[in-house]
């Protein structure tokens, strides 16, 4: 089997057997295209012809065009899961790639806002409008309990406990955690519940049957999406 026929059935394999993301899918496609050229380029036609020695070489080639670890790092999972496929599926007998490993990647020192940053971002959203009230509420929340945006979004009122201080959230893997819920969240939740989440719900009510049962509200009544709180 040609390299290239062997990476279209990885590909076919990858998208209808393993049900993979299309993003996952086209960054597969990708980077081995990419491995598929420079084999070419080595005069290697036959999947089965693939040895460890030209791997090793595809990976020297992509650090000599200067390219970071993590992006390395990708290629090389991608031609990983690839051979593991070509054994599996026997058109091989050997892994190539069983003893390569990833590129150690640098430890980096996160990026965060600066206290400055963080009151102009609360003023920036204080005021005493229906869309202020529920957007520092909003804020809050994502600031002070250290949420994911998506998180934020899928806020139910029963997640939260006002009484007790906390509140319950399902982050990835719909793996429940129980956060704490700081005084100066409780303070701007509970005006929003009192003072602008009922009339959220009333604007809402000509287009909804029922009141929504998450936390926060868009203008129009409806649930809050993780897009538009992203763009907010």
């Amino acid at each position: 089997m040609t390299v290239e026929e062997a990476i279209r059935e990885f590909i076919a394999y990858s998208e209808l057997e393993r049900g993979l993301a299309k993003n996952t899918v086209l960054a597969y496609r990708a980077d081995l295209k990419e491995y598929a050229v420079f084999l070419k380029g080595k005069r290697i036609s036959d999947a089965g012809a693939i040895t460890r020695n030209h791997i090793r070489d595809f990976l020297f080639w992509l650090q000599s065009m200067n390219l970071n670890a993590s992006s390395v790092g990708r290629k090389l999972a991608a031609i990983k899961t690839f051979h593991k496929f070509l054994v599996r599926e026997r058109y091989v007998k050997d892994d190539a790639s069983s003893d390569i490993e990833s590129p150690r990647l640098g430890l980096r020192l996160p990026h965060v806002l600066s206290v400055d940053d963080v009151e102009s971002l609360f003023r920036a959203a204080s005021g005493n409008e229906l869309r202020d009230i529920r957007n520092t509420a909003m804020l809050e929340i994502f600031y002070g309990c250290g949420l994911r945006i998506s998180e934020v979004a899928n806020l139910k009122i029963s997640d939260l406990n006002i009484e007790s201080a906390f509140l319950k959230c399902f982050g990835k893997g719909s793996k429940e955690r129980i956060v704490p819920l700081g005084n100066h969240a409780i303070s701007a939740v509970n005006k929003y519940l009192t003072e602008a989440r009922p009339r959220l719900v009333k604007s809402g009510a000509a287009a909804e049957k029922e009141a929504p049962l998450e936390l926060f509200l868009s203008n129009r009544g409806r649930k809050y999406s993780r897009v538009g709180l992203w763009k907010l």
